[in-house]
């Protein structure tokens, strides 16, 4: 007997696991109600042979008593295509490749729900509080496995009405979080718990739709009339690049890129508000190439792949819109439906099929393929195989259509094939390759800077005020830092922001890092200052270094200052090398003070003053001749100091 106990006990808890972890089919359709009966409904295409390709339905999936929201889709590693879509009473998971539906995972009643994949993840919100789902899908076929809920913000929200994955960086991002309508970001390292990271956006302005690739965000503004791109290599610091503001704008609903970033396609969910095709690839030349709206006037979300946009464009159905010729967006499939309302698209299969989802309830299937019944007819008066209302070249043959500037005209007609704006200043010049965007045929350029003179601020200066003192650099008195009012305290032409000696005008002529007005010795090198005298003359060039002689007095200019040329004591007044004091000194000093004409100067003026009385004079004579023949001898002359 209680063997019999464990063993039910035991079957009971397995039962219990599968029933409460795996949300079988049946049970979760049967308590809910939902049909999960497959019905095939006529779609109305495009009229056979009317467009290039076709919509072909292959299933159509009625979820009775539900309301449709957003689809996606998902490709198992074993090949089988995965539809997925939001209804009401949660998610639900439809093998494409069987044409079966396999499972679903109950949610919080929402008719509003998004969903994106990651690996083998499937990721849902919805604006009813169901929080952020992570479903399992490495289950299917048999069934999907839901992980775990958690919230959608960092404050606990768990309300969302968009999710995005770059699954090119790991990183998933919410948005519309009951009172924060910046987008959330989420570390999908462990792809089953989702680890908060960061928001970014104004919250209080409405950003409703975005997609991410690469750390690059695309976002649409909503009642905000703008599309903006942001880079998020730094997650904690995201940078805006981009803002465009949209003119006449509708509610800005959703933006997406094509496959080479060149573009984004923006709709706008407001009555007669067209979807429209803008170049991006310069960020300071964006310009708006198309516009596309179908009959019922109010498009929803837009898809891309290749050069094909694909549109849930709720009454008028699917619809699949050609942009190779930007300028000129024309139908190349159409799947409408009586009483439609078509809410979501998902072309991104890979093998051509397309699943539309739908707000009364119905997922469709279809594969996109050439139709069969399609003959271009023209009119082509070029018969290059393009409608002359698209031909970017009307009377040249060019099936290419090759159109470099993305300017709406053929290269192969384009006389500026690199230049949008076709010479737009009229000089002859495309705009290309020309130096000026005004008038100017003769293109000069007198710095070489590459700026026409024409447009040149600064025609003499290739640096083009390079210190932003509104001072062209040839004219500029410190070119290389800003210095507005151009001050000059030395007038030498070095503004003093840039003069190392602003009140020297000579400017350290020496280079020994002294200024003149500093330099005891300015016009020879000399950084140690030395002065042995202290007389303020350096000894680099003091004629007299060992003596003090401020003056630097040199009666006969031979280099050597007066100070130093008397040696030993006075008298040797011829300057004799000798230094002997006689009899011919003394003639010297009296043909010089008497003779007629007078004798020459004595080559020191020191020696000739002997009594040290401060100059030449009679006293100085009778003083030498009282030495030399007195009896008993003079006194002996002074020393030299």
């Amino acid at each position: 007997m209680h063997r019999l106990v464990k063993l039910f006990l035991s079957l009971f808890i397995i039962f219990f696991y599968f029933t409460t972890t795996t949300n079988a089919v049946p049970m979760d359709y049967l308590e809910k109600n939902i049909s999960l009966t497959p019905t095939k409904t006529v779609t109305t295409s495009s009229a056979a042979g009317s467009t290039p390709f076709q919509l072909e339905e292959l299933a159509v999936f009625q979820f009775s008593n539900q309301d449709g929201s957003d689809c996606w889709g998902w490709k198992a590693p074993d090949g089988q295509q995965y539809a997925i879509m939001g209804i009401s009473s949660g998610v639900v998971f439809v093998n494409a490749t069987t044409l079966q539906i396999v499972d679903t995972v109950l949610g919080s009643g929402c008719v509003w729900q998004d969903i994106k994949t990651y690996q083998n993840y499937a990721y849902a919100v919805n604006e009813c509080g169901g929080g952020l789902r992570v479903i399992d899908m490495q289950y299917l076929p048999d069934s999907v496995h839901l992980v775990g809920i958690f919230p959608t913000s960092d404050g606990g929200a768990m309300s969302s009405h968009n999710v995005f994955i770059d699954t090119t960086r790991g990183f998933l991002y919410t948005e519309g979080s009951p009172g924060n309508t910046a987008i959330q970001i989420f570390d999908l390292t462990n792809p089953e718990v989702p680890a908060y990271v960061n928001s970014f956006g104004i919250s209080n302005n409405d950003v409703h739709d975005f997609y991410v690739i690469n750390d690059t965000a695309y976002v649409a503004g909503g009642s905000f009339p703008s599309f903006e791109i942001y880079d998020l290599t730094d997650k904690l610091n995201p940078n805006r690049l981009l803002r465009v503001m949209i003119p006449n704008a509708g509610y800005i609903h959703n933006i997406w890129p094509s496959d080479d970033r060149r573009f984004v396609i923006t709709t706008e969910e407001t009555g007669g508000k067209t979807v429209k095709i803008w170049y991006i690839e310069d960020y300071n030349d964006v310009r708006l190439t198309g516009e596309y709206l179908a009959p019922n006037g109010l498009a929803h979300n837009a898809f891309v792949v290749g050069n094909y946009i694909y549109l849930s464009h709720y009454s008028s159905g699917v619809r699949v819109i050609d942009m190779s010729n930007p300028y000129c967006p024309t139908e190349a499939a159409v799947a409408d439906l009586p009483s439609d309302n078509c809410w979501g698209v998902y072309p991104y299969t890979g093998d051509s099929l397309v699943y539309s989802s739908h707000l009364d309830g119905r997922l469709f299937i279809y594969r996109f393929i050439p139709d069969p019944a399609y003959v271009f007819s023209g009119p082509d008066v070029d018969n290059d195989g393009i409608d002359d209302n698209c031909d970017n070249c009307l009377n040249v043959n060019n099936p290419s259509q090759l159109d470099t500037d993305i300017d709406g005209i053929g290269d192969i007609c384009d006389s500026c094939p690199n230049d949008p704006y076709n010479d737009a200043d009229n000089d002859g010049i495309c705009g290309d390759i020309d130096n000026c965007a005004n008038y100017n045929p003769d293109q000069a350029d007198s710095d070489g800077d590459g700026i026409a003179d024409a447009c040149d601020a600064c025609p003499n200066d290739a640096g083009n005020d390079i210190d932003g003192d509104f001072i062209c650099g040839d004219i500029d008195n410190c070119p290389t830092i800003s210095n507005e009012l151009q001050t000059d305290a030395d007038n030498d032409g070095v503004g003093d922001d840039c003069d190392n000696c602003p009140n020297d005008q000579i400017n350290d002529p020496d280079a020994d890092g002294l200024c003149a007005v500093n330099d005891n010795c300015d016009l020879v090198y000399n950084p140690n200052q030395l002065d042995s005298d202290s007389d303020g003359i350096g000894d680099a060039c003091d004629n007299c270094p060992t003596t003090f002689n401020p003056s630097q007095d040199d009666i006969n200019s031979d280099g050597i200052g007066d100070a130093c040329c008397c040696i030993g004591i006075r008298g040797n007044i011829n300057g004799d090398k000798s230094e002997q004091i006689d009899i011919s000194d003394l003639v010297y000093v009296v043909q010089y003070s008497f003779g007629t004409p007078s004798g020459p100067t004595p080559p020191c003026p020191n020696e000739t003053d002997v009594d040290n009385s401060g100059g030449l004079d009679i006293s100085d004579i009778v003083y030498l001749v009282s030495f030399m023949f007195g009896s008993p001898s003079g006194p002996a002359p002074v020393n030299c100091l």
